[in-house]
């Protein structure tokens, strides 16, 4: 079971926060770009080629797993912590002016409420992009070994 102590929680949020790339500019009135779609339906490219056109740091519930678990098992308290760490370094992006793209699957609307309240607590625009894609192409990434 994964328990979480305050101090461990900054830490990874410190961890997942140092490790990001952030752009040199800021913005007076920070956005969220929220990106939800299923595993496959191209988030994650959708994400950088957002990035590499508005000036944005990506968080990515993916890259927010590696740098804070070294053995992942995905189980549900997992979960929860990893998205807990990512929504703190998203308000804390938001709150120094970045504007920041959340990669995640954020299918369920329960989800995406936590980043409404994280971006009305910011003062940030919220814009939500949903990805699909055709099932047999979301079947071929998904078979296609990492790497």
């Amino acid at each position: 079971m994964l328990v979480m102590l305050s101090s461990d929680f900054a830490d990874a949020v410190a961890r997942v926060r140092a490790d990001l790339i952030c752009p040199a500019e800021t913005l007076v009135a920070p956005v969220l770009i929220v990106i939800s779609g299923l595993p496959g339906t191209g988030k994650s490219y959708l994400a950088r080629r957002l990035a590499e056109r508005l000036p944005s740091v990506i968080v990515q519930s993916d890259f927010v797993r590696k740098i804070i678990l070294t053995r992942p098992t995905y189980a549900r308290v997992e979960n929860f912590y990893v998205h807990r760490v990512a929504h703190a370094v998203i308000e804390q992006l938001l709150r120094a002016g970045y504007r920041v793209i959340s990669d995640a699957t954020n299918l369920a609307e329960w989800h995406r409420e936590k980043l409404y309240r994280i971006a009305e607590r910011t003062g940030a625009r919220v814009v939500i992009v949903r990805t699909v894609a055709p099932e047999e192409i979301v079947r071929a990434r998904l078979e296609k070994p990492a790497g």
